[in-house]
């Protein structure tokens, strides 16, 4: 996903955490709409570009995905592992929670 992020690739990095985590930590260039509010925020996505989803540890984003293909974002992806994961293996300065 860096080097994703870093080719200037179109792809959307969608932050599904509560306002309160985004505020600790997050990616920047990422959007925030918290999985509580995803279905009604549809219209804020692209239906044909790649959606990278990311929570805490891939519990909610894994859902997110779920919800979104079903709404026929076909490109939609869970960042398994999270913020987390993101955290441990990309950019150990960002802070945990």
């Amino acid at each position: 996903m860096k080097e994703l992020l870093a080719s200037g690739e179109r792809v959307t990095l969608l932050d599904v955490r509560q306002p309160a985590e985004w505020e600790i930590s997050h990616i920047d260039g990422a959007i925030l709409i918290p999985h509580d509010r995803l279905r009604s925020s549809l219209d804020r996505l692209d239906r044909n570009e790649r959606i990278d989803v990311i929570c805490h540890t891939g519990v909610r984003s894994a859902r997110a995905v779920l919800l979104l293909r079903d709404a026929g974002f076909s490109r939609a992806l869970n960042l398994e592992g999270g913020l987390e994961r993101w955290r441990s293996e990309v950019d150990p300065g960002l802070p945990s929670y």
